[in-house]
């Protein structure tokens, strides 16, 4: 699942089940009650101060054989509306804001041009009968469009009015309900001049397409969400004589892909809330999501089978005893640290490959006990921070790394079967492995600093955070392998989601048809100074158990063979990745945006 802002622009996939469209007006009392406007509403007391003020008693173009009234759209930003001659000025008071506030902007007097007259909007103490419904993962209200108060518009001999209106309408049928502001603003909407060839029209985008279009400015983007993008498909079925993950008398293979068709079809509902919600849950000891169509006796008995699948790795305990040697020296004085690493090397016998020496050196050679890191932006935390403590593990000749400058080429692989011009996507860190040309992944990562998440964190939604990205990355990868003839029993990809300090390990295979596992093998730590060495027993482990996975793939695809039947068990195009967590398995359908 992708979020995409709306007054982003932006590229992405070329084919959607839905996509993104503009902030939506819409007027529920006028719909519930046929158009009548109550006496308290908002449109009535807009309506009684306009025709108060206004010298021709309302907001009109008197033409030959009479007049019609212009409808104003209200909304959060400056109003900038289609210029007509008329000879008045009138004023239009605005009630109060207060508990409208993501509506009007007009905080104070403002003067605004309409139909070649000024309005001056005035804010009023009384209050405002608009319904607000505000989602609690939401802190912007938007807004919807009445296709029954554009009838006029629509039915006008001005054909640029007529374009506009409807093309206003088409996008708002395809937003989402996510934007819920619904006032009675009845005789009170008017259009746009907009570009019907501009296929890249939101209204609300940052770079409006017409000049009598106005820019909403909004207290956070309104988002639309994308499903399928690109090859995607509604129904995933399982062919004959598939192999299915079972365990014991539970169908799991089943029953993932009726909870995928379940998310799909709400997704098409537009009821997206609760399905952006339940994102990950298939947990022990959590009643919603994937888990509540499961006992907890059999999801016990699917997690003692995932952990057996992936055995831990484990430091002797002379390797042990040497961390935490190393960890008291760093944290007494640094500057010993040095003279211990010397020591460490001539007990080592020439011929003899010492990781945690490799490791240790690494880290302290690049360290800086003078430097907060927590403070350190994303270019230098990588490399600071992050690359010491990961080169030991991929020195391997036949190892190739990249950095976040390079595209991922199994992302560029997937987008460009259906839009040869799009680009891929860019891993922070990803190790390869070459072979005749080719570059087989092995691993991809995505990074935060510790100061972007300090920063941000909490501002990061769900579906836009990095393991959405990272989930992608990682099948795109297996996908692209399989058509390069790689048998998908063969592959284990590893990915590492590293935030701030916390690190994350994943692994992702397709041992059963249509089913991305994505597996979080455990979490690790980097150190955040000279006195957190502490944590580095368990972030080699935790890397060692990364190398051994990666070496067993290497030599899985140094004998691939082409296995014909891999094409049809990946069922290519479905954005399903099952996340399988150490206490819960997460299902998400995933696009390109992310």
């Amino acid at each position: 699942m992708s979020k995409k802002g709306s007054s982003g622009g932006g590229g992405g996939s070329k084919t959607r089940m839905t996509s993104g469209a503009a902030a939506r007006i819409q007027s529920s009392a006028a719909k519930s009650s046929g158009g009548n406007v109550s006496k308290g509403s908002f449109a009535a007391r807009a309506q009684a101060a306009a025709a108060k003020n206004a010298t021709s008693g309302n907001i009109s173009h008197k033409g030959g054989g009479g007049g019609h009234p212009h409808r104003a759209i209200l909304i959060a930003g400056t109003l900038r509306l289609p210029k007509v001659a008329h000879p008045s000025s009138p004023t239009l008071r605005i009630l109060s804001y207060q508990h409208c506030q993501y509506c009007v902007s007009c905080l104070d007097k403002h003067i605004l041009t309409l139909f070649n007259y000024e309005i001056q909007i005035i804010k009023d103490k009384a209050d405002w009968s608009c319904v607000i419904e505000k989602r609690h993962r939401n802190e912007y209200v938007g807004n919807e469009l009445l296709e029954d108060q554009k009838k006029p518009e629509l039915d006008a001999n001005d054909s640029t009015c007529a374009k506009t209106t409807k093309r206003l309408l088409d996008v708002a049928k395809e937003s989402p309900p996510k934007r819920v502001a619904k006032n009675n603003l009845n005789g009170l909407f008017t259009t746009s001049g907009g570009n019907d060839s501009d296929k890249s029209y939101y209204p609300g985008s940052d770079e409006p397409d017409d000049d009598t279009f106005i820019e909403i400015k909004k207290k956070r983007n309104n988002y639309t969400y994308d499903w399928f993008t690109g090859p995607g498909v509604m129904k995933s079925s399982l062919s004959e004589g598939a192999k299915k993950w079972i365990i014991d008398t539970l169908d799991v293979s089943n029953l993932l892909l009726e909870y995928r068709d379940m998310s799909v079809q709400r997704a098409s509902e537009n009821k997206i809330e609760e399905f952006i919600e339940s994102y990950i849950l298939f947990e022990q000891n959590v009643t919603i999501g994937v888990s509540s169509m499961i006992e907890p006796e059999s999801l016990n008995v699917i997690f003692d089978t995932i952990k057996n699948e992936f055995a831990p790795y484990h430091l002797s305990n002379d390797d042990v005893l040497r961390c935490h040697k190393m960890a008291q020296t760093a944290s007494e004085d640094f500057r010993k640290c040095k003279p211990l690493l010397r020591k460490w090397q001539k007990d080592l016998d020439d011929d003899q490959e010492d990781l945690i020496l490799e490791t240790f050196e690494s880290i302290i050679n690049n360290f800086k006990p003078e430097v907060y890191r927590q403070d350190l932006k994303e270019d230098s935390f990588v490399h600071e921070v992050f690359e010491p403590v990961i080169r030991p593990f991929f020195r391997n000749i036949n190892f190739k790394c990249e950095w976040s400058t390079d595209v991922l080429e199994a992302s560029v692989h997937r987008k460009r079967k259906f839009d040869p011009i799009l680009q891929g996507r860019k891993a922070d860190f990803s190790v390869y492995l070459p072979i005749r040309g080719n570059k087989f992944y092995l691993l991809a990562s995505e990074i935060k600093s510790a100061d972007f998440i300090l920063s941000n964190g909490n501002k990061i939604a769900l579906e836009d955070c990095d393991l959405v990205k990272l989930g992608n990355e990682m099948k795109d990868i297996i996908d692209k392998c399989i058509d390069d003839g790689v048998k998908s029993n063969d592959l284990i990809i590893c990915g590492l989601l590293v935030e701030g300090f916390q690190c994350r390990l994943f692994v992702m295979d397709l041992k059963y048809e249509a089913i991305y596992r994505m597996i979080l093998l455990g979490k690790f730590y980097l150190p955040r100074d000279s006195s957190d060495f502490g944590v580095l027993p368990t972030s080699i482990e935790r890397l060692m158990q990364i190398k051994t996975s990666t070496m067993s793939t290497s030599e899985s695809l140094n004998s691939k063979t082409v296995d014909k039947t891999s094409q049809s068990h990946k069922k290519k195009g479905i954005e399903n990745i099952v996340q399988v967590i150490a206490d819960g398995i997460q299902d998400n359908i995933i696009s390109d945006e992310s």
